[in-house]
């Protein structure tokens, strides 16, 4: 039994000493899987958004995590303030902090989703402002990653 409880030993350490070379075996996740299109919405805290357009939008879900990219494109802002509520996939099981761009002015978006929303509440990485400032359009570019309930 000694011998064998030995072998076995060796054996896990002959594995961990060759997996050093960073690379990862896991169980198949289907990574390869296609992105699955999504239509996100997009909402003024304080106003009304004027109009807007989804230029694509997809996500992967591999077990609870989500992986996701979008890019709209607003071309009137009405009377919108505050902050951009930035629809997502699904739920968040928890606070998440996403980043995102606004192309045009080349601003950065600092944004968040709380726990059970389905929105990333989007400001200006800058100031902490609304963030769609000046006369449009404006191009929206997010991608980011959080866990699902």
């Amino acid at each position: 039994m000694k011998r064998l409880i030995l072998a076995l030993l060796a054996s896990l350490a002959a594995s961990a000493a060759s997996a050093q070379d960073n690379s990862i075996v896991r169980p198949n996740l289907a990574l390869e899987a296609g992105w699955t299109p999504y239509t996100p919405t997009l909402q003024a805290a304080a106003g009304t958004l004027g109009a807007y357009t989804v230029n694509d939008s997809a996500f992967k879900r591999i077990g609870k995590t989500i992986i996701f990219r979008s890019s709209i494109t607003v071309t009137n802002n009405g009377t919108g303030s505050s902050a951009i509520y930035y629809g997502t996939p699904t739920p968040a099981k928890a606070n998440s902090y996403i980043s995102g761009l606004e192309q045009v002015g080349a601003s950065g978006l600092a944004g968040y989703i709380q726990p059970n929303q389905s929105a990333i509440i989007f400001k200006n990485a800058t100031g902490g402002g609304y963030p769609l400032s000046g006369s449009g359009p404006w191009l929206l570019i997010v991608a980011g990653t959080y866990e699902a309930p």
